[in-house]
């Protein structure tokens, strides 16, 4: 509920981040037990998150298929960035970001190689890229090199039988993707299990997370 959204964001800033990345799917219509909660309600508590490089976002399948419209609008009205297939340039102590969001692979079928292209111009500014969906992941170019990917959906598999890895995941990445830290030929890939729930508010051997990551400079 609302309450516990509110919880969790004193929880965020408590760690004093240097940015806040959120991977999508804010809201859902039909998990048992539970209700629909609108746009306008929860955005004004995630805009109490706060973070020097600022707060970034893309939206989930689950964002658009229960109310697109009213999610841009609400994101808007709160000044929450929403990175859809669009960049923010950044400078942290004299070092250049790049944060890039790529939209989600189920409802908006994105031309990731296109993206990349426009806004990835390979110029050594550290670039961050945020998507729902892992799977946008393997449409990159070969050669593409990024510094960190980040991603949720997934949930780790949500329902996990001990000792074994996911049997089924609801996307094209593969198993391995699961959860946790990636290494891919693009680089490090950190995928989330999230806070939430999907269609049953079950979680079972993957608990939800805040996760803190720290990125050093290469050796």
């Amino acid at each position: 509920d609302t309450a516990r959204v509110a919880d969790l964001i004193s929880e965020v800033n408590a760690l004093q981040p240097d940015m806040v990345l959120l991977l999508g799917d804010f809201l859902i219509s039909n998990v048992i037990g539970g209700s629909f909660v609108e746009p306008d309600i929860f955005a004004p508590i995630l805009k109490k998150l706060h973070a020097p490089l600022g707060v970034y976002t893309v939206f989930g399948n689950h964002d658009w298929i229960d109310g697109p419209e009213t999610m841009v609008a609400a994101f808007s009205a709160n000044n929450l960035t929403v990175l859809e297939g669009t960049a923010a340039n950044l400078s942290w102590h004299g070092t250049a970001i790049r944060v890039i969001g790529i939209p989600d692979e189920a409802t908006r079928r994105p031309n990731v190689k296109k993206i990349i292209s426009e806004l990835h111009p390979g110029d050594g500014t550290l670039t961050i890229l945020i998507s729902h969906n892992p799977a946008v992941y393997l449409d990159l170019e070969p050669e593409t090199s990024v510094d960190l990917m980040a991603a949720g959906h997934t949930h780790g598999g949500q329902v996990n039988i001990p000792f074994a890895d996911p049997v089924f995941l609801p996307t094209r990445a593969p198993l391995e993707w699961a959860y946790g830290l990636i290494e891919t030929p693009h680089g490090p890939l950190f995928v989330t299990s999230g806070i939430g729930t999907s269609i049953f508010p079950i979680r079972f051997n993957q608990p939800p997370e805040i996760v803190m990551l720290t990125l050093e400079p290469k050796k």
